[in-house]
């Protein structure tokens, strides 16, 4: 979301930014654990910054879903995908969409409830080997899912992640 367009709702900082002028610290090792706390820190930052948009975020109908799926066109856009020109994939902005993405999706999970007890299980990918149309094609799915539950879909998401890839962590 635009700095600008924050500064005018009277945001001080995004989610992201907010973990980092928190200092959240990095496991020592990787392990579900460490992800599930790192979970709830980013819940409870989540929530924080959806009440400052608005006191009453959960029972406005704000359509998560939606923009989890113009957000996965907008990363797909920065991966690449026209045949017809060079493109090369700008990365650093793809992880930005995909953190988007996490942002609309994390409220959307919020919203139903408590946070699934196996989302960080679910979310722990292994990377693999990135593959530009597995990329695609897993950005897609995610979009196909979201549009056809509206709600946001985990396993699409960690698919995602790990076709990029880019880890939880």
């Amino acid at each position: 979301m635009p700095a600008s367009l924050l500064q005018r709702w009277g945001v001080r900082a995004t989610a992201t930014e907010a973990l980092g002028q928190r200092g959240c610290r990095r496991p020592q090792r990787r392990g579900v654990s460490d992800y599930a706390a790192r979970l709830r820190e980013m819940a409870a930052l989540q929530a924080r910054y959806n009440r400052a948009l608005h006191p009453d975020w959960q029972r406005q109908g704000f359509e998560f879903y939606r923009a989890v799926w113009i957000e996965c066109a907008e990363l797909l856009d920065h991966y690449g995908w026209k045949w017809w020109q060079h493109q090369a994939p700008a990365l650093a902005q793809v992880r930005l969409e995909l953190v988007d993405i996490w942002h609309f999706g994390l409220s959307d999970l919020l919203r139903a409830g408590p946070l699934p007890a196996d989302l960080a299980k679910r979310l722990d990918a292994r990377p693999e080997a990135a593959d530009g149309e597995a990329v695609r094609r897993a950005v897609e799915e995610l979009a196909r899912k979201t549009l056809e539950a509206k709600r946001f879909p985990i396993a699409e998401f960690a698919r995602v992640m790990k076709a990029l890839p880019m880890p939880f962590e």
